[in-house]
C-alpha cells in the first residue's frame, strides 16, 4: 500500500498507510456459466473502501457525508449530482487526463428498475444475455446525455452535491450500470435511459470509524494538525497584506 501516492494540486503528498475494505465485498461475478444461464450479471457487492493516509492532506472545501434521510428530498428537487474524472475510456480508449464533469440526478428505485428491466428483457445491454438477472444499487443515478460517463470517474472523487461552499459526498460507482457509454462500450447513449448505481458512504460508517481509530492510535491527529496549519496559513496571509 505504501506505493500508493496521493498528491494535491498545490504539491502536498501522502501515501496509503492502510486500506480498509467493506465486509462482504465481492468483485464482479462474471463467470461464463452464470452469464449464460442468466443467474447473475456483473454485480459488485459492498464495493467500498477507506484509505488511511500516512500524512494529512489539507482539504480546502468542507465535505460531509450524505444522510439517508436526505435522499427522497434530493430526488424530488432533482438536485444535480456530479462526479469529476480525470480520464476517459470509450470505444477509442482515449486516456488524456483531462478533467470531465459527469452530471445526473437521483431517481426512485422503481424508476431505475423500469429502465434496467427494459435493457435486460430485450437483451441489448452490452454484455447481458436476454433475461439476465441483476441487482439494483442502493441508490441510482440517471445521467444527463453528453455530460460524461462512468469511466470518466475512475480517477475522480466519487459522486457529490455542491451546496454553496460545502460538498456533500454520496459515494463511488456502485454495482452496475445500463445504457451508459462506458469502458470500451460503443460511445452512444442507450435508447431507454442511462442509469448508474451509487454505493452510498452512509452504509459504511463502521469502516470510517475504524479508519479514525487507526489514525488516532498512530497519533495521526489530523484535525488538530490541519487546524494548526490553516491558522498558520491565515496568519501568514494576513501579514502579507
Amino acid at each position: 500500500t505504501s506505493n500508493m501516492i496521493f498528491k494535491t494540486i498545490d504539491g502536498q503528498e501522502s501515501h496509503a498507510e492502510r486500506i480498509l475494505i467493506a465486509n462482504g465485498y465481492r468483485d464482479r461475478f462474471v463467470n461464463s456459466e452464470a452469464i449464460n444461464n442468466g443467474t447473475a450479471i456483473a454485480d459488485r457487492v459492498n464495493d467500498f473502501s477507506v484509505i488511511v493516509l500516512s500524512e494529512p492532506l489539507i482539504v480546502k472545501n468542507r465535505v460531509r457525508l450524505l444522510k439517508p434521510e436526505e435522499v427522497n428530498g434530493i430526488i424530488e428537487k432533482k438536485t444535480p449530482i456530479r462526479m469529476i474524472g480525470m480520464s476517459r475510456h470509450d470505444a477509442t480508449q482515449v486516456i488524456d487526463g483531462v478533467p470531465r464533469i459527469l452530471e445526473g440526478k437521483l431517481i426512485k428505485p422503481e424508476d431505475a428498475k423500469i429502465i434496467f428491466d427494459k435493457y435486460y428483457l430485450n437483451g441489448n445491454e452490452y454484455w447481458a444475455p436476454k433475461g439476465a438477472k441483476y441487482t439494483l444499487g442502493p441508490i441510482n443515478l440517471v445521467l444527463s446525455p453528453g455530460s460524461g460517463h462512468g469511466c470518466d470517474g475512475d480517477s475522480g472523487a466519487g459522486y457529490f452535491i455542491q451546496d454553496g461552499e460545502e460538498k456533500i459526498y454520496i459515494g463511488p460507482n456502485g454495482s452496475h450500470s445500463v445504457g451508459v457509454p462506458n469502458c470500451g462500450r460503443p460511445a452512444v447513449w442507450g435508447e431507454y435511459g442511462n442509469v448508474q448505481n451509487i454505493e452510498p458512504a452512509y452504509n459504511h460508517l463502521d469502516l470510517i470509524t475504524q479508519a479514525e481509530e487507526i489514525a488516532s492510535q498512530k497519533d495521526l491527529n489530523w484535525k488538530a494538525q490541519l487546524e494548526a496549519e490553516a491558522k498558520a496559513k491565515a496568519e501568514a496571509e494576513a501579514k502579507a497584506k
